[in-house]
């Protein structure tokens, strides 16, 4: 009787023991996954040589001769302030550069669209809020705060590559500032 009893209470306990890790398992296998970070495209990491394309949107140039006076200002500010930051060589032709940074300036928001040179495909953009109300002085300040949005932006995801400084995620060699 001490036997049977002794075999039962062994399998009561195994099964028990069987519940309780099948429930944990279950319980890990429905808590969602850490996604890691996707990564940025190449091109973003490795490039040094931009050009800078002027790309308006439906009705901008209108918009932005009536709002500013000057249909290229937000091109002439993001264009200053890229060369004021000096991360990248700008150079005159697309067909010199490494990535086409298209500015865009449509409905009060401010786009920059990153381009790859040879095949035309989007690899990155930001977008920011460039008001548009009030005086032309007060329509200019929002829209340079629009422009310095979109630079920070562009150093932020630039900076936040976690790769060694010369060597990409691919292996090949990158030049960094």
């Amino acid at each position: 009787m001490f036997i049977v009893t002794r075999s039962l209470a062994l399998a009561v306990t195994s099964i028990l023991l069987t519940s309780v890790v099948a429930a944990q398992a279950t319980t890990q296998a429905q808590q969602p996954q850490a996604i890691a970070q996707a990564p940025l495209p190449e091109q973003l990491l490795s490039s040094r040589r931009v050009f800078v394309a002027n790309a308006p949107g439906d009705n901008a140039t209108r918009d932005l001769a009536k709002m500013y006076d000057d249909v290229n200002l937000p091109y002439g500010e993001f264009y200053k302030g890229l060369r004021d930051w000096g991360k990248f060589v700008l150079v005159p032709a697309p067909s010199q550069a490494d990535l086409i940074f298209e500015i865009r300036y449509k409905h009060q928001v401010v786009r920059l669209v990153i381009l790859d040179p040879k095949t035309r495909v989007p690899l990155w953009w930001f977008s920011e809020f460039a008001a548009g109300g009030g005086s032309k002085n007060t329509r200019q300040k929002d829209l340079r705060k629009g422009i310095d949005g979109l630079l920070a932006d562009l150093k932020t995801t630039v900076r936040s590559v976690t790769c060694p400084k010369h060597i990409s995620m691919s292996g090949m060699a990158i030049l960094q500032k």
